[in-house]
């Protein structure tokens, strides 16, 4: 099986906005959100009894803290994304190819192949990429535009679960 895409702006909106990690959400996060929730709360005691200098500064500090947690994953996102763009490398026609010992990555500027037990997980993330994570931590997203329909998408990675023997 062999398929061959191009990166569509609809491609990079989506990359953008999509969150490619589990489902889990990590302890790092969770305690990031639990401090903004603090110093949220804290902005409005100090409201509350009139000190309004440490209450904005404690909503600030709180807007901060979110701003870490949720803008500036997709501020770097972009940043990359248009580095790919300005060296090209989002305008190359991509192919990847199933064979039966390995899957190949080609494109103008590089081929990468990986052996099926190199394959950790394969998944659909937001309905809109194929994501295929390696053992060795490395990861690719497939757009669900390279594929011409959802048979051909489910055929894809059934085959590559068939051969990476992923349950």
């Amino acid at each position: 099986m062999q398929i061959t895409y191009n990166i569509t702006e609809e491609d990079q909106e989506k990359y953008v906005s999509t969150n490619f990690e589990p489902k889990k959400t990590s302890p790092r996060k969770i305690v990031m959100l639990i401090v903004a929730i603090f110093f949220f709360f804290l902005s409005i005691i100090f409201l509350i009894i009139s000190d309004y200098i440490w209450g904005i500064i404690m909503l600030a500090i709180a807007i901060l803290y979110c701003y870490l947690i949720y803008g500036l994953p997709k501020k770097y996102k972009k940043k990359y994304l248009d580095k790919l763009t300005s060296s090209g490398v989002l305008k190359e026609t991509k192919t990847i190819e199933v064979n039966d010992g390995e899957l190949r990555f080609t494109s103008p500027s590089r081929t990468v192949i990986h052996q099926y037990s190199d394959i950790k997980d394969i998944s659909i993330v937001d309905n809109y990429f194929i994501i295929i994570i390696f053992k060795h931590e490395d990861s690719i997203a497939i757009p669900k535009s390279a594929f011409s329909n959802d048979t051909e998408m489910i055929d894809f990675i059934n085959q590559i679960k068939t051969n990476a023997k992923i349950l």
